[in-house]
Parts: structure tokens; sequence; C-alpha cells
């Protein structure tokens, strides 16, 4: 059987940014080893195999230029 998914990165760090409206959300720092884009559902497999959920809303470079 043919897996439904495949390996694209590596999270190298993350930080998180609280919201005003008392939410938080991260900015997280991925090596890429294939493709993401904008729109794409991912998940991130943390040790002890928990399985965090999220869509790509941004992409942008090492020095912060956006990738279209």
């Amino acid at each position: 059987k043919v897996p439904d998914w495949e390996f694209c990165g590596q999270v190298l760090d993350k930080k998180a940014i609280k919201q005003k409206s008392n939410k938080t959300k991260y900015l997280i720092n991925i090596k890429v080893h294939n493709v993401l884009k904008v729109g794409d559902d991912i998940e991130i497999v943390a040790p002890g195999y928990d399985i965090i959920k999220m869509k790509v809303k941004k992409n942008r470079r090492g020095n912060g230029r956006r990738i279209e």
C-alpha cells in the first residue's frame, strides 16, 4: 500500500506569538526537504508520536522574503 503522506521537512524551532484575543499563533521554522505550498495541510509528528495538524498560511525564505 502506498502511503498518502510524504516526509516534507524538519522543524528547526518555533516561536509563540500571543494575540490580543488571548489566542497563541506560532511561527515555525522548517527545513524543507520536499515542497510546502501555501494552503497545504500538514501534520507535524512530535516525539511520542504526538501529531499536530495545521495549514500552511505563509511561506518565507530564511531571510524573511515571501515565497510566492
